[in-house]
């Protein structure tokens, strides 16, 4: 299915997002797929809306390869390591940015 995922990579965004028992994916090598780096905005619905979100596109396409899982504790929530391997057909007008 074409089209693009959004996520951010700001830690203190992404676990302001994630509920309590959810899951953090840290993922690295997205300076070799397909991705746009729009802008730093404000998100004002959020418990630390002083803390700007860096926002990244994905091509749905991109493959990743699990390098490590962090289980939870007491203070922190799960980690999933992630490497972006690749992604799917490229088009026109998308850069690589990370």
């Amino acid at each position: 299915m074409p089209g693009f995922l959004s996520t951010s990579v700001c830690r203190d965004k992404a676990l302001d997002f994630a509920s309590s028992r959810g899951v953090l994916l840290v993922i690295r090598g997205l300076e070799t797929v397909n991705a746009i780096v729009p802008p730093n905005s404000f998100v004002l619905v959020t418990p630390r809306r002083q803390v700007p979100e860096q926002e990244v596109i994905l091509d749905r396409g991109i493959n990743f390869i699990v390098e490590s899982v962090l289980e939870a504790t007491e203070t922190s929530r799960r980690e999933v390591h992630l490497r972006a391997t690749g992604s799917g057909a490229r088009q026109e007008g998308l850069s690589a940015q990370a």
